[in-house]
């Protein structure tokens, strides 16, 4: 593939997670209770799907980005394989913020584990870590009367999607900073991204 069409697939993918981002950041704030426990699971599985497709466009963005190095280093096609995408940010980068980071969408990892498999129901308390880990302190649990709290459902603050779709958007600036003409303008004031012709698939999160 010649370089400027990776360079176009780079600036595709990196539009396609800004418009993700900016998507997931501006859902409406949520409110507990919800109306009913079926509207309350439904709600919670939507934050799980949007973490997961967040990761999915960062996943895509990282094997843009493996795309364009060249050498006999670059292993393109191994890093393409990775299913773990905090992994495959460790296999193109070597920055020193980046063990941070990775230990942030590991953490994220789990909580979407937890909101889209088991409707945010908390088996285990380490999940109350992973939160903090991935955006501090602004997490809301819903407790049934009289239940334990390992058997809580966790919902995400409206904060903490903010926060979580500002770290995917911030190492995605960062990966692309350095190739020619990868920045695209996103205007995330408005009510839409633009970014041009790129296909986007955050637009179906």
């Amino acid at each position: 593939m010649r370089m400027e069409q990776r360079l176009t697939e780079l600036r595709r993918a990196h539009a396609a997670l800004a418009a993700g981002c900016a998507f997931v950041a501006g859902e409406p704030p949520q409110r507990l209770p919800a109306a009913s426990p079926l509207a309350e699971l439904a709600r919670v599985r939507v934050q799980g799907n949007h973490l997961r497709e967040l990761d999915r466009l960062l996943s895509v963005l990282i094997d843009a980005v493996a795309g364009l190095h060249q050498g006999p280093g670059s292993d393109r096609r191994r890093i393409a394989r990775m299913r773990n995408t905090a992994h495959k940010l460790q296999s193109v980068e070597r920055a020193p913020a980046i063990d941070g980071e990775t230990r942030r969408l590991y953490a994220i990892g789990r909580i979407s584990a937890c909101l889209h498999h088991c409707g945010g129901v908390v088996h285990a308390a380490s999940l109350y870590r992973d939160v903090r880990i991935a955006e501090g302190t602004a997490w809301q649990v819903s407790l049934p009367a009289g239940a334990a709290k390992d058997s809580a459902r966790l919902l995400l603050s409206s904060r903490a999607i903010g926060i979580i779709s500002g770290l995917y958007h911030d190492i995605g600036d960062r990966l692309i900073v350095g190739f020619p003409g990868a920045a695209i303008d996103v205007d995330f004031c408005g009510t839409r991204a633009y970014i041009g012709p790129a296909t986007v698939a955050g637009d179906e999160i």
